[in-house]
């Protein structure tokens, strides 16, 4: 089990290094994307060894920009629904209704997939926990912590979402899996025709990739470093 979770981490790492290059993208098409995975490699792996405390410091500012930003687009996305936007009126639940709420069967089956991924890296809060000073009492409070957590940033955003980017957008339609416009996040504000956001959405996204893969690095690392400790793993990966 230890092994699937490290492994897990590390297939992730390399997926997310590529799309924080491609995100990078939507200002800088001149430069090649290995020059940001190279880049961002060389960063993640620098705050790996301050341990727990180098991965929570910048865990902590990371994660108070996504908040930020999420809370901030639940509330335009709030606007943009009854009608504040510079462009289109009042939206209400009209996308619900036409072209609707789902799509076929094989796409709503789909998207499972796409949550389950999604979902992933919530135990990562309990996985730092361990290494307080105090785990059973940081451990059940952090654990506690990601309900709520799911609730208003999964939940209520993608509610929010659904509300104001019907499914058949044009951006959605026509995006491939390495254009970050296709975001529905950049789509809701593109159509609202709100200037300038797009861009700082973009580089939210940006900024949550970099969060994933830092999460990669911690949870891979400190696993397997786990591991070795215990004889599961070869001796010198629990050197530090």
């Amino acid at each position: 089990m230890g092994w699937d979770y490290a492994i897990n981490w590390l297939v992730i790492l390399p997926f997310e290094l590529t799309a924080a290059g491609i995100t990078i993208r939507y200002w800088r098409d001149d430069l090649n994307v290995g020059i940001w995975i190279a880049v961002f490699l060389v960063v993640l792996s620098a705050i790996q060894i301050f341990g727990v405390r180098g991965y929570g410091e910048v865990e902590f500012v990371l994660s108070i920009i996504k908040i930020t930003a999420v809370i901030g687009f639940i509330i335009l996305g709030i606007v943009i629904d009854c009608g504040g936007a510079p462009v289109g009126g009042y939206i209400g639940g009209h996308y619900w209704y036409d072209p609707g709420a789902f799509t076929d069967f094989v796409g709503f089956c789909s998207v499972f997939t796409t949550a389950a991924f999604a979902f992933g890296g919530t135990e990562m809060s309990g996985l730092a926990a361990a290494e307080t000073a105090n785990p059973a009492k940081s451990i059940p409070k952090a654990c506690k912590q990601v309900f709520w957590r799911i609730t208003i940033f999964y939940v209520v955003g993608t509610l929010i979402v659904g509300l104001i980017v019907p499914h058949n957008a044009d951006y959605l339609m026509n995006a491939s899996g390495s254009n970050t416009s296709a975001s529905p996040f950049v789509v809701s504000i593109k159509n609202a025709g709100i200037s300038g956001l797009p861009s700082v959405m973009n580089a939210v996204i940006t900024i949550s990739v970099i969060s994933v893969a830092n999460s990669a690095t911690f949870g891979s690392t400190r696993t397997i470093q786990a591991m070795a400790e215990k004889g599961m793993a070869p001796k010198f990966f629990s050197y530090v």
